[in-house]
């Protein structure tokens, strides 16, 4: 790949895709690994692939379960999740104005970590980077109609956990409903909205 090509896809796309590698291995040097080896797998193309943002998510995931494999053994959860698979109205402009305390928040990001590794990017893919669920499932490796699937069934999943730790608590203090578990992931993302390359590491 040329390098003028090269740093143009770099430039456009370096911060996404070390936000979403510090969300996952939540460690500033991981991440930054993560991405130096997905962009210079890409700086080693012969070609710049079609849709460049697909590529560098896919490069990117792998990299991140192969530091995880070195690292650690995750635990996976199945759950059988009942409900109906109805086509939810994300309203972008509703999950910002929804409020959520950061007790909430913590919540949802710590049961977020309970759904499977697919599951969770699909979510974070499609509330974060309002991608297209067409370009999710080049992303991941799966049908269209499988990726939508795994979204409905883990935000009613995602909000059948918050709710059974509710009923814990002694006293009921909130209801948990399909815009809350939406706005909570999406809430999530603020907190990251303004993490980036440092500039140590895009001059290297």
């Amino acid at each position: 790949m040329d390098s003028k090509t090269f740093e143009e896809i770099y430039t456009k796309y370096a911060d996404e895709i070390y936000r979403f590698s510090f969300f996952k291995l939540q460690s500033k040097e991981a991440a930054e690994d993560a991405v130096s080896e997905t962009f210079t797998s890409l700086f080693e193309q012969a070609t710049a692939p079609d849709n460049a943002r697909a590529w560098l998510y896919t490069a990117a995931r792998n990299r991140i379960y192969n530091i995880w494999k070195s690292s650690r053994n995750k635990t996976e959860q199945t759950m059988e999740v009942v409900g109906e698979l109805d086509t939810y109205k994300i309203d972008r402009k509703s999950l910002e104005n929804t409020i959520l305390d950061e007790s909430m928040l913590e919540e949802v990001k710590l049961k977020l970590a309970l759904l499977d590794e697919t599951t969770q990017d699909i979510l974070t893919l499609k509330l974060w980077e309002e991608m297209k669920f067409s370009e999710i499932a080049e992303i991941v490796g799966s049908s269209v109609s499988t990726v939508k699937t795994k979204f409905y069934r883990g935000v009613e999943e995602l909000k059948s956990l918050l709710e059974a730790e509710e009923r814990q608590k002694q006293v009921k203090l909130r209801s948990i409903s399909v815009p809350i578990v939406l706005a909570g992931i999406f809430g999530i993302r603020k907190a990251y909205a303004g993490v980036g390359l440092s500039s140590d590491f895009t001059n290297n």
